[in-house]
């Protein structure tokens, strides 16, 4: 266990520094186009890459998760899956052609078809793409998967910036997305050894799909409870309010998904190798969640408080309407990141099903307080229904983990405690100080530090008590070492 965890924090390091960078790079993308283009244009682009993701989601077939999860020849499981993933880019690249006006119906805007015609381009790039680089995964070799991750986005951001600046048209945005799927592309033959070959090797592609078949499924909830917000907004509010809102999720999202991201990426190879040590699967998940909350609790929260000023110095005074939403989804964040792995665990322990279901009650929830928060509020009923939903079904995930492992809830929970208690304190010193400061960089900064300095002491403090709060920490750097 010792040996695994040494593993895992080392291919953390490398998983954590590749997301910072794939980060920082998205988000430098986000700034740079608010201030290129106007919201309306950004919700225009919006609208097709909805299109792209809800065709590619909800024909998923789970083959990479199937790879990781189980052993076998992997000669022949990357050549099934290389078949496969053939047949499925050409199946998509023909759908978004011909289906192109159902989007531009839905959205009420005929730009939409021309959009998403461009984009089927992409699925015909992801033909080719090897997929092999989920061996990088398997094997927690995050260093090769960083590089093959940060080429793509780092294509797409300066394509994309740069025709923005130049064109100030949204066709900047499809070039800059077509540039990273195809520098992708060609990066995945280059870091691989194997190279894919199309396979009609039938038993193969249907032990791949029988695993995947509940990742199938929960790939087409997830983008129904994930995106599904967003092809609300569009159809409800227009493109320029879809714009305000991406932007709010897209930075109010950023502490959970990329933090908690990069865990679960880690802890699925190494849950499913202790996977029949449900005491070892337990001390993984209780030091992941400690990991997770005492990065994300103050994240999530500190991005909530300095909204107000992160919006207008970030962003421009134009983007004004992002202001609230980007506050209360910033609190869903805290909410997500409590169940961080519980997805990972159960794919590790052959209860993938138990994602599809919890995505399921998530989705219910979701478009039953959604819709009709939206028709009222606009964005910020949205951003509202996203809060609640994540908070209701919280408890829910946590309850299936403790059952699958045998235990009762408190463990699972204590890890919580410090870095909620930290996170208090750290509202209560950072809140007048926002509205003390001024609407300016140095103001934005200076919030920034007080939360960072409150936090670390609060911390410090903390862990002198039975709360321990920074053994997780500890035992992360120690594996580093």
């Amino acid at each position: 266990m010792v040996e695994l965890v040494d593993r895992a924090a080392r291919g953390g390091l490398w998983a954590a520094g590749e997301t910072a960078l794939v980060r920082g790079l998205e988000l430098l993308r986000y700034v740079a186009i608010a201030r290129l283009l106007v919201p309306s244009q950004i919700g225009l682009f919006t609208f097709g890459v909805l299109t792209l993701s809800a065709v590619k989601r909800f024909s998923n077939l789970g083959t990479d998760a199937a790879i990781i999860s189980q052993d076998g020849d992997l000669d022949r499981q990357l050549d099934a899956a290389f078949t496969l993933q053939i047949a499925r880019s050409l199946l998509l690249a023909g759908l978004l052609y011909a289906a192109a006006p159902i989007p531009a119906a839905v959205f009420g805007d005929e730009s939409v078809v021309r959009l998403v015609r461009l984009i089927a381009v992409i699925p015909l790039i992801d033909t080719v793409e090897n997929p092999a680089t989920v061996v990088f995964e398997k094997e927690l070799n995050f260093r090769r998967r960083s590089l093959f991750r940060l080429s793509g986005v780092l294509a797409n951001t300066v394509v994309s910036v740069t025709l923005a600046y130049r064109l100030q048209s949204v066709d900047a945005l499809i070039a800059g997305v077509v540039a990273g799927a195809a520098v992708h592309t060609v990066v995945s033959h280059l870091l691989t050894a194997h190279s894919p070959r199309p396979s009609l090797d039938i038993a193969q592609m249907r032990t791949l799909f029988d695993y995947g078949k509940w990742l199938t499924g929960s790939s087409i909830i997830s983008w129904i409870y994930r995106e599904g917000d967003d092809a609300l907004v569009g159809a409800v509010v227009g493109s320029a309010g879809l714009a305000y809102y991406r932007n709010a999720f897209q930075f109010g999202q950023a502490p959970q998904s990329e933090l908690t991201g990069v865990i679960s990426e880690v802890a699925f190879p190494t849950y499913a190798e202790v996977s029949d040590d449900l005491h070892a699967v337990l001390v993984g998940y209780r030091w992941t969640l400690g990991v997770a909350v005492t990065a994300v609790f103050p994240a999530a929260v500190g991005t909530a408080l300095v909204a107000p000023l992160f919006v207008p110095v970030a962003l421009g005074q134009g983007w004004g309407p992002t202001v609230r939403p980007l506050q209360i989804i910033a609190l869903a964040a805290a909410g997500h990141a409590v169940t961080a792995t519980a997805s990972s665990l159960w794919q590790a322990l052959d209860r993938p099903d138990l994602y599809t279901k919890t995505e399921t009650l998530s989705m219910a929830v979701l478009f039953v307080t959604a819709v009709p928060a939206t028709l009222e509020y606009g964005v910020v009923g949205t951003a509202t229904a996203v809060t609640v939903t994540a908070v209701l079904v919280a408890p829910v995930r946590i309850l299936l983990v403790s059952r699958l492992l045998d235990t009762s809830v408190t463990p699972l929970l204590t890890p919580l405690a410090g870095p909620a208690l930290a996170t208090a304190l750290m509202t209560a010193a950072v809140a007048p100080t926002v509205t003390t400061l001024p609407s300016t960089l140095p103001g934005l900064l200076g919030s920034i530090a007080v939360g960072v300095l409150v936090y670390a002491t609060a911390l410090v403090a903390l862990d002198r008590t039975r709360l321990d709060t920074l053994a997780p920490v500890r035992e992360l750097l120690d594996a580093l070492r």
